[in-house]
């Protein structure tokens, strides 16, 4: 701690001179001044060098209004220069009902330094006029990888989730309509390496911050990374903050490592100085053939999930009760469907869409032409989540569709997309759909212990333990694990013809 304090000390004051020197500003008053200030200064990003005020906005609103709409315009490549910023800047600001306020350079010079944009006029990248074929970009994406070890390989991907949808939906088509499901759909995004040995936090986005069912203590960061806006979308900003702290993780354990991800205009890397992470965008329009996660990850991941969600259904169903998950359960089943995600389903989809570099690669496959998500699985144990999926399906009964389509009904639904002013204004919208109340379960005492009132026993102190503060994290983490491991044991224990005791567990 001592070497720790020492050192910020250093720190703080070399970046003192340093922003002295830049300036040709003579005399230590200012050094002084930031020094005694230490701790505001240093809650300042590290990559605004520029900054020399810290300054808050005076509508908060409009700043974050205009930032997302300038990070969206540079994923799209747009050119942006100061007319165009101040010109959307009293556009949203109409919209927001903004009387008093003058659109000044003052107010753009102060904008573009909270927000670390250093550029006075924002040129966009062309878009490339040459559409690769796919063989094309996956042996520009061999060379790319080539220095890389497959350990540092990554790939991220988002996906809708309507999180509380049973099979026994009646669909016209293989999605769903209506306004209902928009309000339970939530997008979560998945990262693993190319070996499977390190598979990243879920990332989840949900249209409310705390809803109900989260009670005072609960945290989500427990099972996943936890995110909310008014429209469960990946933005800018959020893939900003998560990439910081990817690459954050990435430096601590002294690695350096590659990120592919698609083309989204969410995506974008902004100003960010990365040290150990290196952003790699897919070739456009050729994600639905070499895009790891596409070759059937997320497929796996959400077989998962609904065979969690259908054994919910099942269990409810035969006690009567309200069948309904809410968001506090469908946090843990994202986090439990994505650690089953076999570690060879994953090296399977690497290999399959051929970006590694390997001297085995067959080039000549004739599935090359065939988008990932219309090929079957090309190893028997991937096919496992689907077929334990489609017999708990048939358990509960009266479905309208296969595991397949229950598994790719939310497939096309959007997770992030340009944006346009309504989007903006619903995104710094401060306001939340609320959740319903979670109805609560009575337990009757009773003398004989049955497998579902063991299950009820379980679930009572999972709810305890997720609500408890004075637990070690570590601790709290490894009794949940222990309990939801205690859980599925009478899943399949429920399953057997004779109803036992609780003792009956015991026995050898």
């Amino acid at each position: 701690m001592a070497d720790d304090l020492a050192w910020m000390s250093v720190h703080i004051k070399l970046t003192a001179r340093l922003v002295l020197l830049k300036r040709l500003v003579e005399g230590r008053s200012t050094i002084g001044d930031i020094i005694k200030e230490k701790d505001k200064w240093l809650g300042v990003p590290a990559d605004s060098e520029g900054l020399t005020k810290s300054r808050n906005a005076k509508h908060q609103q409009l700043d974050d209004a205009l930032y997302l709409w300038f990070t969206d315009m540079s994923a799209h490549h747009a050119a942006i220069n100061d007319e165009m910023l101040l010109t959307k800047a009293r556009q949203l600001g109409e919209q927001l009902g903004i009387t008093d306020f003058s659109y000044s350079r003052g107010y753009l010079h102060r904008f573009k330094s909270r927000r670390g944009i250093k550029r006075k006029l924002y040129e966009g990248e062309a878009d490339s006029a040459d559409m690769t074929a796919v063989q094309t970009g996956r042996e520009d994406l061999q060379r790319v990888l080539q220095d890389y070890d497959p350990e540092d390989i990554f790939n991220l991907d988002e996906t809708g989730l309507f999180y509380r949808l049973g099979p026994n939906y009646t669909l016209a088509t293989t999605k769903v309509s209506g306004t209902k499901k928009s309000k339970d759909r939530i997008t979560v995004a998945l990262t693993s390496n190319a070996t499977g040995t390190t598979k990243l936090k879920p990332f989840v986005i949900s249209k409310v911050n705390r809803p109900r069912c989260f009670g005072k203590t609960y945290n989500p960061e427990t099972y996943v990374r936890y995110r909310h806006n008014a429209k469960a979308w990946m933005t800018s900003e959020l893939f900003q903050d998560w990439l910081k702290d990817f690459d954050r993780q990435m430096r601590l354990a002294r690695r350096k490592v590659i990120l592919l991800v698609d083309n989204a205009a969410s995506h974008n890397q902004g100003d960010l100085q990365l040290r150990s992470v290196t952003l790699h965008f897919l070739p456009p329009n050729t994600t639905a053939h070499i895009q790891p996660m596409d070759a059937g990850i997320i497929k796996a991941f959400k077989a998962h999930y609904r065979k969690q969600l259908v054994q919910h259904y099942i269990e409810r169903v035969e006690k009567n009760e309200e069948q309904s998950v809410n968001l506090r359960e469908a946090l843990h089943m994202v986090k439990t469907a994505w650690d089953r995600v076999q570690v060879s389903t994953i090296v399977n989809c690497y290999r399959h869409v051929k970006i590694l570099p390997s001297p085995s690669t067959d080039d000549s496959d004739e599935d090359d032409d065939i988008p990932l998500s219309l090929l079957q699985y090309h190893r028997d144990e991937d096919d496992i989540p689907l077929i334990e999926l489609q017999m708990k399906m048939r358990e509960l009964g009266n479905s309208s569709m296969t595991a397949e389509e229950y598994v790719g009904v939310d497939e096309e639904e959007e997770t992030g997309r340009h944006l346009n002013d309504d989007d903006i204004m619903m995104l710094v919208s401060r306001e939340e759909i609320p959740e319903v109340a979670d109805e609560e379960d009575d337990e009757e005492p009773s003398k004989d212990v049955t497998v579902f009132e063991a299950s009820e026993s379980i679930r009572i102190l999972i709810n305890f333990f997720e609500q408890s503060t004075s637990a070690e994290l570590e601790k709290k983490r490894s009794y949940l694990e222990h309990l939801w491991e205690m859980k599925e044991t009478i899943h399949c224990q429920a399953r057997e013809p004779k109803q036992k005791k609780m003792t009956d567990f015991f026995k050898q």
